[in-house]
């Protein structure tokens, strides 16, 4: 057997980086399930907002010309009637969200007058349209309300509730196919666990999450034909039972590197099928969610424009941390306050209960033997 080599994780990242995503869209029903989706085309308006000239606070509407020089030392009388037109109509009570009605130019606000009976004192001059939101200002009918490219949110998505459009075009989501092998230690995590990992990230799980023991690469290419990412989980090593590198081979695929410069996920594949770039990552639960979260979370967030992550948020040692040179270790931490953190050390058994206790992780890179007490680190947090 060859000796493997494993690339570093840098050329990891770039590898992932050069893949691209076919920015396919599709029809969706506007609802909340459409937060965080971008749209590919513009959202226009079916009707003008406001639908009419709009009251915009509680008062009464009237002429400015009649309140012209009103003040609390001038107060000037109107007669308040029930509708415009009626004899010796003045002013009209009002509310806020309704049509303003014709014959008057202002609203005086309720806290500008006194009203006793039928008839208002006003202690404040309005000028002409106060208080009113004309026809068309806020959107025009057949303006744009959301322009393509927009990530859509809970206010764009309230937006369109109250124009009543109830279908949008949006960015199609990434489609992941993940095919889990057994567990060689027969702790492995769930389908649903899976799932939530990839789907976390504003992609969704094509068939959903499969499983089975045995190299099948008529099964493999199948996935890949419906899938723009097939990830496989388990078996990635080099063992006699580890077959998932070969069933990408068997399957008329290739690999382009097998074997990563990271603790605790070393065992990590890439290659692809049919086209379709295919990720195989360890099966042993830790090694998964390591695997995930520096890797494929980084490819799901850039093909759905997602924020990058970044290098992180900048915290202090409490401790030292030990790192072996040549290999870029995955170290989870622990806040202590004031913006301190301890990292936390993994034993080769039960690590995973350890492991629980973690708020967020560091990234040691392959260069570096570690840090000490005192120093900068960079920490993430969790996706989820």
């Amino acid at each position: 057997m060859q000796p493997v080599r494993r690339i570093p994780l840098v050329e990891a990242w770039a590898w992932l980086d050069r893949l691209d995503l076919a920015a396919a869209s599709e029809p969706s029903s506007a609802g909340p399930d459409l937060i965080g989706r971008v749209l590919t085309a513009a959202v226009v308006s079916p009707a003008s907002v406001p639908p009419w000239d709009t009251v915009v606070t509680d008062g009464f509407a009237v002429h400015s010309n009649d309140v012209l020089g009103a003040s609390p030392y001038n107060p000037i009388t109107l007669t308040v009637g029930a509708r415009p037109g009626e004899p010796a109509c003045q002013a009209v009570s009002v509310v806020s969200g309704t049509r303003f009605p014709a014959g008057f130019d202002c609203i005086l606000p309720t806290d500008r007058v006194e009203r006793t009976g039928n008839s208002i004192e006003v202690f404040d001059a309005v000028p002409r349209g106060g208080g009113i939101v004309r026809t068309g200002t806020v959107l025009p009918a057949n303006g744009c309300v959301l322009g393509e490219g927009v990530r859509l949110t809970a206010p764009s998505l309230l937006l369109l509730s109250e124009l009543g459009i109830n279908a949008v075009e949006v960015r199609r989501r990434p489609r992941v196919a993940v095919h889990a092998f057994g567990a060689k230690s027969g702790a492995g995590m769930s389908r649903a666990l899976l799932a939530r990992l990839v789907e976390g990230h504003g992609a969704t799980v094509s068939g959903g999450v499969s499983e089975g023991v045995s190299a099948d690469p008529a099964f493999t290419k199948a996935r890949a034909g419906e899938a723009d990412l097939v990830l496989l989980v388990g078996r990635s090593g080099w063992g006699d039972d580890d077959d998932a590198a070969a069933q990408v081979l068997n399957a008329g695929g290739s690999i382009d590197a097998h074997g990563l410069a990271l603790k605790p996920c070393d065992s990590v594949g890439f290659g692809a099928v049919a086209s379709v770039p295919v990720l195989l990552l360890p099966g042993a639960p830790l090694s998964t969610i390591v695997a995930v979260e520096v890797l494929v979370t980084r490819l799901l967030r850039r093909w759905c424009e997602l924020p990058s992550r970044g290098e992180g948020e900048p915290r202090t040692l409490a401790r030292k941390i030990s790192s072996p040179v040549g290999m870029a270790e995955w170290v989870p931490v622990a806040d202590e306050g004031d913006a301190r953190v301890s990292p936390i050390a993994l034993p080769s058994l039960a690590a995973t209960a350890v492991f629980a206790k973690a708020d967020a992780y560091t990234l040691i890179p392959a260069g570096a033997e570690g840090f000490g007490p005192g120093e900068t680190v960079f920490v993430h947090r969790w996706h989820f």
